[in-house]
């Protein structure tokens, strides 16, 4: 999961919260493409629960849903800014796909499709609920893993983010990373604070990108 800052947001929301009797479901979509710009903006283009990329096509994003982190028919607010998130469809099966071992039914799902309206405990917003990189590992295989039950179970059962297709995403994403590394030979402080800044940069960031971080910060210790 995503831990990131909210910027400005867009001007649409404070004309909608001013608006009588405007609900999330009667906003139209070009107000909605403002909001999914936005999103995109902060969230560098990831989806913020599972962190692979949102397939956006320009701002229209068709694979790409907008997320109330407390569910309104649990009570959030339709246009509260640090409640809306951007997330990705949620379905491994992309249109046209033969289903496989690892994506036949409905343990494919993940992310909010997954998730429906059941609460969660971990927030992807800088200031709002637990922070996900203070509760969350991951292992060499791919695996997120937690010591406290209810992120575990937000990770394992509401978002399924340990779905196989999102496991073997991220340890692609990690072998890909100590390949770097070992070409060009430079495990050192140096190199691995270097390794982290090109994370950061991007206005568009890599895939599974706390993980990195995570593996990152974990060998620059070892070499403290």
């Amino acid at each position: 999961m995503l831990r990131y800052q909210k910027g400005a947001e867009p001007q649409v929301l404070t004309t909608l919260r001013t608006t009588p009797d405007a609900t999330w479901d009667s906003a139209g979509k070009a107000d909605k493409d403002d909001v999914r710009a936005a999103l995109l903006r902060d969230q560098r283009h990831l989806c913020c629960y599972c962190q692979r990329r949102i397939p956006a096509s320009g701002i229209q994003a068709p694979g790409m849903k907008i997320e109330h982190w407390e569910a309104r028919g649990a009570g959030g607010e339709d246009f509260v800014w640090t409640n809306l998130l951007g997330v990705c469809l949620g379905d491994r099966l992309e249109e046209g796909a033969e289903p496989t071992s690892d994506t036949r039914g409905p343990h494919r799902l993940h992310c909010d499709t997954s998730r429906g309206s059941v609460a969660l405990s971990l927030h992807p917003v800088d200031g709002q609920g637990p922070d996900p990189r203070e509760l969350l590992r991951y292992s060499g295989d791919g695996l997120i893993s937690s010591d406290t039950p209810d992120a575990q179970f937000d990770v394992d059962k509401t978002l399924n983010l340990n779905a196989l297709h999102l496991q073997r995403g991220r340890k692609q994403v990690l072998d890909a990373l100590k390949t770097r590394l070992g070409k060009t030979k430079d495990w050192t402080p140096r190199g691995l604070r270097t390794q982290m800044e090109n994370l950061e940069k991007p206005a568009k960031a890599s895939e599974h990108v706390e993980m990195s971080m995570y593996f990152l910060k974990r060998w620059l210790n070892k070499k403290s």
